[in-house]
């Protein structure tokens, strides 16, 4: 029996694309949330599992009710599947962390580096295709530092096929 691929979410597209938008949202920001919104129809129509690791859903519940809103998301998705942060995925976090830390400085807040790599490190040891966020700069150097397969995809970048672009140019 063959596993299909897997996207794993990033906290930052469940915010992006789950929170009910301002009553004045700015023009750039809700054409990030459409073209996050286009990149999971793309993914989900590619055939993709999505999976949200458990740090995930602990970042999401710093200010809030985090599980609750990754419910909601992901059920238009068709369900939530929650992954653990286990063994493997810490081991792999260690050695994703080792750099990013040894270049901060004492004082320096390591909290949200941590979720960043946690989530990756998940991604990493569950073979996903690839991890999905609005966040890409931070995720791209815990997965190089791993030198792992996964594939970073900023959901809110331009969208490299599909009939979003034509909108983006017009923009």
């Amino acid at each position: 029996m063959s596993q299909k691929p897997i996207a794993v979410i990033d906290a930052s597209v469940v915010i992006l694309v789950g929170l009910p938008p301002p009553k004045l949202e700015p023009k750039e920001y809700a054409l990030r949330r459409q073209r996050a919104t286009e990149c999971l129809r793309s993914l989900h129509s590619d055939g993709l599992d999505f999976i949200v690791p458990a740090p995930t859903i602990t970042e999401l519940s710093r200010d809030g009710n985090g599980e609750e809103l990754a419910r909601k998301f992901f059920a238009r998705l068709g369900g939530m599947q929650v992954k653990p942060f286990d063994l493997p995925a810490a081991l792999v976090a260690a050695k994703m962390l080792k750099t990013a830390f040894a270049s901060k400085a004492a004082h320096e807040a390591r909290a949200a580096i941590k979720y960043d790599a946690m989530i990756a490190a998940v991604a990493h040891a569950l073979n996903a295709k690839c991890l999905v966020t609005a966040n890409a700069r931070d995720f791209g150097k815990y997965l190089a530092e791993v030198a792992s397969p996964v594939e970073l995809i900023a959901a809110d970048d331009v969208p490299q096929k599909g009939q979003l672009r034509l909108i983006d140019r017009k923009a």
